[in-house]
C-alpha cells in the first residue's frame, strides 16, 4: 500500500488533534462540573493501593463557586464558612469518594452546619459509619443507596421542596459529631437553623478535625447527574428476579396477617397523600409484641432506631412538598418508615438483594450496622413510627401497627411501576414457596 501523501498525513493530524481537543473539553466541561457516574467507573480493586491525587492536595473552592453553576444551588447560603475539596467525581480506588460530595474541611475548631435554604428535616440519623465492607460491596458494583448513606456516619437530611425551576431539592449534611438534641423530624429550618457540629474524617491517613461531607440532590439526583437509584427494570425483568430469589427470600413475620387479596397493601398500590406508589408488602398485625425477623441471611447496611414522630402538622408539611416533585423524592419517603432496618443480601450471579423492615416500634439492640444475620435473625418488633397515626400520637392495639417489608433487586422493589394485580403473584411465588412453609395468614 502506497503512502499517503504529506497534505493528507497533515489533515490526518490535525483531525485527530481536534478529536482528542474536542474530548478533553466535552469530558471537563460535562455536566458543568459534575461527576460521572458509576458505570462511567471501572470497577474498584479493594487490594490496590490508591491512584487518586490526596484530598487534601487538591484545589480548594468556594460556596459561590457551586451556587453559581449546579441547579438547585442558586440563591442559597453556603452550609459552613470553610472552602471545600470538590469530591464529586468519583476515582478508581478512591475510597473517600464513594459518593459525589462537597468536602468542607475547616481550620477552626467548633465550626457548625447550617441549612443552605428554608426547608424540612426530613432525617436525623446518629449511626457511626460503616468501613469494614464497604470497599468489598463496591468492588462487587454495589453502591447502592442504603451502602453510601452507611458512610454518612452521623447526618441530617433537608428536603428544601421546589427551587429554581428543579421540583425537589434536598441536601445531606454528613459526618457531624453531634446532631442539636432539639432538631426534630419535620421540623422547619432556615440559614441559622443550627444542624450539629462538624466531626473529623480520616483523609489520607491522618485525622483531620471539622470536616463535613455535603451533598445536593435535585429532582433524586447528586448534583445534576448521579442517580441516587438505578432507572427501574422492564415489567419483563419482574418474572426473572422473582424466580433469582424465591429460593432464598422467606416471610419477615410469621404472626401476621400477610396482605395477599387487597390491592392496597402490595407494590404498586397508589399512595396519592405523599404522591407516590407502594414500594413493599404491608403485614397487619395489629399489636406490637410481634417479632420482625430476617427474611434471609444477609449484612445489616442501615438502621434508625431512635425515631421520634413529627406533629401532624409538620408531617402534613413535609408531605406538601411531594407534591411538585410527582413522587415521593427518596429521604424524604425514609422519613416515612419510622425505625426501620436494611439487610443487604448477596444473589447468585452477583446481585445483590436489599431488604427493607420499616415502622418499627422497636430495633433489637445487637441489630446494628456491619452485623451479620441469618435469615429468620430477629430484628425488633412492629409497630406503626412514621405513620400519621403515630403522629397523632396512637402507638398500639390499631390497625396503623404493621410492618412495611420491601424487596430491592437493583435499587428498586421487584414489581416496581406494575400494577398490583401484576405484583401480587410475583410476591406470592417468593413468599409462599412450598419450600419455606409458613403458618403467616394469607399463604
Amino acid at each position: 500500500m502506497s503512502e499517503f501523501p504529506r497534505t493528507q498525513k497533515i489533515a490526518a493530524l490535525a483531525l485527530v488533534t481536534l478529536v482528542v481537543i474536542m474530548t478533553l473539553i466535552v469530558l471537563a466541561a460535562r455536566d458543568d462540573g459534575n461527576s460521572s457516574s458509576a458505570d462511567d467507573s471501572p470497577p474498584i480493586d479493594p487490594n490496590a493501593e490508591p491512584t487518586a491525587i490526596p484530598v487534601l492536595e487538591r484545589p480548594r473552592g468556594t460556596w459561590d463557586d457551586i451556587a453559581s453553576i449546579v441547579r438547585g444551588a442558586q440563591g442559597t447560603s453556603a452550609p459552613v464558612d470553610c472552602p471545600f475539596v470538590d469530591e464529586r467525581i468519583l476515582e478508581t480506588n478512591n475510597f473517600l469518594a464513594l459518593t459525589p460530595s462537597l468536602t468542607f474541611v475547616c481550620t477552626e475548631a467548633g465550626q457548625t452546619a447550617t441549612p443552605i435554604a428554608p426547608g424540612r428535616v426530613v432525617m436525623r440519623v446518629t449511626q457511626a459509619p460503616l468501613n469494614s465492607f464497604k470497599a468489598d460491596l463496591i468492588a462487587n458494583g454495589n453502591d447502592g443507596p442504603w451502602l453510601r448513606a452507611g458512610a454518612y456516619g452521623p447526618f441530617v437530611v433537608i428536603d428544601h421542596g421546589p427551587r429554581d425551576g428543579v421540583s425537589n431539592v434536598t441536601s445531606i449534611y454528613a459526618g457531624l459529631e453531634t446532631i442539636d438534641p432539639d432538631l426534630a423530624v419535620g421540623q422547619f429550618v432556615d440559614t441559622e437553623t443550627m444542624l450539629g457540629s462538624l466531626g473529623a474524617r480520616m483523609i489520607n491517613d491522618e485525622l483531620v478535625n471539622g470536616v463535613l461531607s455535603f451533598e445536593l440532590i435535585t429532582d433524586d439526583t447528586r448534583f445534576g447527574s448521579d442517580p441516587i437509584r438505578q432507572s427501574p427494570p422492564p415489567a419483563s425483568e419482574s418474572p426473572r428476579l422473582a424466580a433469582l430469589v424465591e429460593d432464598s427470600i422467606s416471610l419477615p413475620v410469621t404472626t401476621c396477617t400477610i396482605p395477599f387479596g387487597n390491592v392496597n397493601l402490595v407494590v404498586g398500590a397508589p399512595r396519592e397523600y405523599r404522591s407516590g406508589i407502594h414500594n413493599g408488602l404491608d403485614f397487619n398485625c395489629g399489636s406490637t409484641d410481634h417479632v420482625i425477623q430476617s427474611a434471609a441471611a444477609g449484612q445489616v447496611i442501615f438502621v434508625v432506631n431512635d425515631y421520634v414522630n413529627a406533629s401532624p402538622e409538620d408531617r402534613e408539611a413535609v408531605l406538601a412538598q411531594t407534591v411538585p416533585a410527582f413522587d415521593t423524592p427518596f429521604w424524604t419517603l425514609a422519613n416515612l418508615y419510622g425505625n426501620f432496618v436494611v439487610i443487604d443480601h448477596a444473589l447468585s450471579g452477583g446481585e445483590r438483594a436489599v431488604t427493607v423492615y420499616a415502622h418499627l416500634s422497636e430495633v433489637d439492640s445487637q441489630i446494628l450496622p456491619g452485623v451479620l444475620v441469618d435469615g429468620g435473625t430477629p430484628l425488633g418488633f412492629v409497630g406503626n413510627s412514621g405513620t400519621s397515626a403515630a403522629s397523632a400520637g396512637i402507638e398500639n392495639n390499631d390497625a396503623s401497627v404493621h410492618l412495611h417489608w420491601e424487596l430491592h433487586v437493583n435499587d428498586r422493589p421487584i414489581g416496581y411501576l406494575e400494577s398490583p394485580t401484576d405484583t401480587q403473584p410475583l410476591y406470592e411465588q417468593i413468599l409462599c414457596n412450598p419450600e419455606n412453609p409458613t403458618t403467616t395468614v394469607g399463604c
